[in-house]
C-alpha cells in the first residue's frame, strides 16, 4: 500500500510540474519572450533525439570519453556541438580514461543541426612544453600591449632609474671583468691539449684540404690580376735604384776575417729607408686601391663565400668546440666563486637596495598593469589565456579536441549513419579553449 501511495504521489507531482511548464511556456510565447526563455531549450536538450557518428582514427590518438567536439561553421566561428562518448583500443576494448585509441563514437547535442556526411574531422592536441605556455599567455596583441607599457614606463622614469643603477652596474661589471681577465688564461692553459687537438683537426680538414686549394685556385689569381701591374711598375723603379756595386763589395768585405760583418746589413737598411720607402710612398694611393679591389673581388667570389660560410657553420656547430667553450664559461663565470663574491659585493649592499627600491616604486604601477593583462584581477576574473593554461597544465583539462569542418555551402550530403575518418589537424587552428565557444 505504501509503494502505491508513493507512485501516485510521484505521478501527481510530475503532472503538476508538466502543467506549470506548459503554462509558463505558453505565456512566454504569448508575450514575445519565448526566444529568451531557457525552458524549451532545456526540455529539448533532455528529451531531444541525439545524432551520433563513428570515428575511425587514421592513426593512434590519445583520447578519452568526454573529449569535446567542435564545429567550424561557414562564418569561421567555433561551436561545441558534442563530445566523445566511447573510445576503443586496438583490441576492441572500451576505455574510460585517456588511452591510445583507434576508434571512437561522437555524441552530438540535440540542439545541433544535423552534421552532413561529407564533413571532415581532424584531431587536435596541445603539448606540455613551455613554448605552448608562453605562446598561450603571450599572444601577439598582448605582447604589443606589454611592450608599450614597458616602453612608456621607461620613457617616463628612465633618467631616475639609470642614475640609480648605473654606478652599481658599472662597478660590478668592472670587478667581473677583472675576475675574467685573471681566470680566463688559466682556464685556457688547463685545456691546451684539447685546443691543440681541435686545432690539428681543423688544420687537416679545413686549412690543408679546403683553404690552401682555395687560395691557390681562387684568391691568388685575383691578387695577381690587380697587383701585377702596380708591382711591376714599383719593382722596376726599385730595381733601378739598386747598386750592385755597393751591395757586392760590402758583402765581400763582411766575408773577410777580423771585420765587423755589418756593412751589408747597414747598406740594406739605408737602401730600404732612402730608396724603397720613398718609392712606395709615391705609389701608396695605387697600393691602397689595389688592396681594396682585391678584397672586393675576393668577397664577391662565390666559391670563397661558400667556403667561409660552410667553415664558419662547421665551427659554430662543432660539438667538441661547444663543449669546450661551455666548460670554460662555466668555470670562469657561472661556477666561479670569485665571480659570485664580486657580484654580491655590489648587488647586496645598501646602494643596491636603495636603487632597487627606487626602481620598484617607479615601475610598480606598470607591473600591476602587466599582471592584469596576463592574469586578470578580482573584479574582472582571470584572463582566458591564464584560464586555459591553468586548466591544461594544473587540472589536466582541455588537452584534446575534435574539429568538424563543414563542406562548401550547397555541397552537403546527409546519411542516416555517420562514419568519419579522423586525420591529424594542423597547428594553425587556434585553440577553442582560449575563447568561450558559441
Amino acid at each position: 500500500m505504501r509503494r502505491l501511495q508513493i507512485s501516485f504521489g510521484m505521478i501527481a507531482w510530475l503532472s503538476i510540474g508538466g502543467a506549470l511548464f506548459w503554462f509558463a511556456n505558453g505565456q512566454m510565447q504569448a508575450t514575445g519572450e519565448g526566444a529568451a526563455n531557457p525552458a524549451p531549450q532545456l526540455w529539448n536538450y533532455v528529451s531531444g533525439q541525439r545524432q551520433t557518428a563513428e570515428l575511425e582514427f587514421s592513426q593512434k590518438f590519445a583520447a578519452a570519453s568526454g573529449d569535446p567536439v567542435f564545429l567550424l561553421d561557414h562564418d569561421g566561428e567555433l561551436h561545441q556541438v558534442g563530445e566523445l562518448r566511447l573510445v576503443k583500443t586496438t583490441d576492441g576494448r572500451h576505455a574510460s580514461r585517456s588511452t591510445a585509441a583507434v576508434k571512437g563514437e561522437a555524441l552530438f547535442y540535440p540542439t545541433q543541426t544535423p552534421i552532413p556526411g561529407n564533413a571532415s574531422v581532424t584531431y587536435h592536441a596541445t603539448d606540455n612544453s613551455i613554448e605552448w605556455v608562453l605562446e598561450t599567455m603571450l599572444p601577439p596583441v598582448k605582447r604589443e600591449q606589454i611592450a608599450l607599457e614597458i616602453s612608456q614606463a621607461f620613457e617616463q622614469h628612465h633618467e631616475e632609474i639609470i642614475a640609480a643603477l648605473q654606478p652599481i652596474v658599472r662597478d660590478s661589471l668592472y670587478d667581473a671583468m677583472s675576475v675574467i681577465e685573471a681566470d680566463f688564461p688559466k682556464a685556457i692553459a688547463e685545456r691546451q691539449s684539447e685546443i691543440e687537438k681541435i686545432g690539428g683537426r681543423y688544420q687537416r680538414e679545413m686549412v690543408d684540404k679546403q683553404l690552401v686549394p682555395l687560395v691557390k685556385n681562387e684568391i691568388f689569381p685575383i691578387v695577381r690580376k690587380h697587383a701585377e701591374p702596380v708591382a711591376e711598375e714599383v719593382g722596376g723603379k726599385i730595381w733601378k735604384r739598386v747598386s750592385i756595386w755597393r751591395f757586392g763589395w760590402r758583402l765581400a768585405a763582411d766575408k773577410l776575417p777580423l771585420t765587423e760583418k755589418t756593412r751589408f746589413q747597414t747598406e740594406w737598411k739605408r737602401f730600404v729607408q732612402k730608396e724603397v720607402v720613398p718609392i712606395l710612398e709615391k705609389h701608396s694611393d695605387e697600393l691602397v686601391e689595389v688592396t681594396q679591389e682585391i678584397v672586393k673581388d675576393t668577397a664577391q667570389n662565390k666559391k670563397v663565400q661558400d667556403a667561409v660560410r660552410n667553415n664558419l657553420k662547421d665551427i659554430v656547430e662543432d660539438e667538441e668546440i661547444q663543449k669546450l667553450l661551455w666548460e670554460i664559461i662555466r668555470e670562469v663565470i657561472v661556477d666561479n666563486p670569485r665571480m659570485k663574491v664580486a657580484m654580491e659585493k655590489h648587488w647586496k649592499g645598501p646602494k643596491a637596495h636603495k636603487a632597487l627600491e627606487i626602481t620598484g616604486r617607479r615601475l610598480q604601477p606598470t607591473v600591476q598593469r602587466i599582471g592584469k593583462l596576463l592574469f586578470g584581477n578580482l573584479n574582472e576574473g582571470v584572463t582566458p589565456e591564464f584560464r586555459a593554461v591553468l586548466r591544461n597544465q594544473i587540472l589536466g583539462k582541455d588537452k584534446r579536441w575534435f574539429l568538424i569542418t563543414l563542406p562548401e555551402k550547397g555541397t552537403e550530403t546527409h546519411a542516416d549513419r555517420l562514419i568519419f575518418t579522423v586525420k591529424p589537424g594542423n597547428d594553425e587552428v587556434a585553440s577553442p579553449f582560449l575563447v568561450d565557444p558559441i
